[in-house]
């Protein structure tokens, strides 16, 4: 049964009785639309994706299980050079350190006879600024 063989066509000849007749056959109506219309809409399509909700968890977790890599890789792949640099770094520490210490030695160790030659070994490996200084006093 088509919608127009339910008299839902409005005419203007008719006027309100073709009115009446539409609102006294709204549930014909309603029953054409379920057959004729719902089936359409609620079936998915030919070739349509349909997702289970195991398929759905199942890609979650390995959505979140790839995320994890990545993250750890990048975490891994940055402190690969880590350990070098702490090498570096030390090493350049103890170097500081053993300059300050010979120069702390050095200036503590003044050799009041001959003091040309305590202020030249102060002098060695100091910055040139430090040096002019050394040399306007």
């Amino acid at each position: 049964m088509e919608v127009r063989e339910l008299g839902l066509s409005a005419s203007v000849n008719r006027g309100w009785t073709d009115i009446e007749s539409m609102l006294t056959r709204f549930p014909a109506t309603f029953e054409v639309l379920d057959n004729q219309l719902f089936p359409m809409v609620a079936a998915p399509p030919c070739g349509a994706l349909t997702l289970s909700r195991g398929g759905l968890l199942a890609g979650s977790a390995v959505a979140a299980l790839a995320a994890v890599a990545v993250v750890l890789g990048i975490l891994l792949f940055g402190a690969r050079g880590e350990p070098a640099r702490e090498r570096a770094d030390a090493a350049d520490r103890n170097r500081a350190e053993q300059i300050a210490r010979d120069y702390s030695v050095g200036a503590a160790t003044v050799d009041f006879q001959n003091l040309d030659a305590w202020l030249g070994k102060l002098k060695t490996g100091t910055v040139p600024d430090l040096s002019a200084k050394f040399d306007s006093t």
